[in-house]
């Protein structure tokens, strides 16, 4: 978002009025892409470090660590490949459910803006300090 859009979407009076991060975070939102039309790693970009929570596992969340894709001759001919990384997070028994659904379809809430979605994620590399990690992979023909 550049200066003149957000001055005129009436953020900047929210961060030097002293509200709450809550009222900053949906101001946040309101300038994030729709998730239905994130298709390729520019729209997914804007969602990097944003919270998203997995339906029927309420205690769960995903935190979306970045959009890992890489330019190539490939792109030329219409094909986009990219991952989404996410980290896990919610307690012990949560964490262990959501490991075993590795390999399915999850519902996603983003949190701050309410748009749903449904990606296929599968188990990555855990982080360094152990942390559950999983991933959504995209090959998309343009």
């Amino acid at each position: 978002m550049n200066k003149r859009e957000f001055v005129l979407s009436g953020c900047a009076g929210l961060l030097g009025g002293g509200l709450p991060m809550a009222a900053l975070a949906e101001c946040r939102s309101q300038a994030l892409p729709q998730l239905t039309e994130a298709e390729g790693p520019s729209g997914w970009q804007a969602f990097v470090g944003q919270s998203f929570e997995v339906q029927g596992q309420p205690e769960l969340s995903l935190l979306l660590l970045a959009v890992e894709g890489a330019a190539c001759a490939q792109a030329q001919a219409g094909l986009q490949q990219f991952h989404l990384s996410f980290a896990l997070q919610g307690p012990p028994a949560a964490l262990a459910q959501a490991k075993a659904s590795s390999g399915q379809t999850l519902h996603l809430r983003h949190r701050a803006s309410a748009q749903e979605t449904a990606l296929f994620l599968q188990a990555a590399t855990p982080s360094p300090d152990g942390g559950a990690r999983l991933q959504a992979s995209f090959s998309l023909l343009g």
